[in-house]
């Protein structure tokens, strides 16, 4: 399932956002994620893309595409025209945003909590993006958000910690990885802004 908001057809940024599993961006409803994109970034274009078959979007977006090739293909038609994108995404959606801001070669990835190695083999997974080290573009900017108190396999920072090693990594590191905690404080904000206009410190 997609939803697209592009009010203004000559804005030259867009933000990609994929859910997680369920379906938020960390707890965030899309809508009330939309609605704070809308307050603080209202000159860039959005989409929200989710995965409602909770297979690491391996089986496409529901209605739009059915495997990663042709989400690729789907993604690429979408971010066509844009000056700077940036792909974001929590969990799952971060695997998702650092796969496909990966192979697209978007100007960033805001990746929260992400997972970047699928060690359980599935039938639905194409193998070829099991790890996702391999496949990081050399122009993309990618900034991880790790969580250093998690001590689950799903969301463990080695995760992060992995990717490290490639020159456009950043990895930030943070006692819990909270993005309502991260709203209120606006961390967030400062966050998205630093990713959507680098050139603006």
């Amino acid at each position: 399932m997609s939803l697209i908001v592009e009010p203004d057809a000559g804005k030259a940024r867009l933000l990609v956002s994929f859910g997680g599993r369920d379906m938020r961006i960390g707890t965030i409803y899309k809508y009330e994620f939309f609605n704070f994109l809308k307050t603080h970034f209202p000159d860039t274009n959005r989409h929200f893309h989710m995965d409602r078959q909770n297979a690491m979007y391996h089986l496409g977006i529901r209605g739009e595409t059915t495997s990663v090739d042709e989400t690729v293909r789907y993604l690429a038609d979408k971010i066509r025209g844009y000056e700077h994108v940036v792909f974001l995404g929590v969990s799952s959606g971060g695997y998702a945003a650092i796969l496909f801001g990966s192979l697209l070669g978007v100007q960033a990835v805001l990746a929260f909590i992400p997972q970047t190695r699928l060690y359980e083999a599935r039938p639905e997974y194409d193998d070829r993006y099991l790890d996702l080290l391999p496949v990081l573009h050399p122009e993309t900017r990618y900034v991880l958000v790790a969580d250093a108190t998690e001590t689950g396999a799903f969301h463990h920072r080695s995760h992060c910690d992995r990717l490290a090693s490639h020159p456009g990594v950043e990895v930030i590191e943070k006692e819990r990885v909270s993005l309502r905690a991260m709203r209120a404080d606006g961390e967030l904000r400062r966050l998205l802004h630093g990713v959507l206009f680098p050139e603006k410190k």
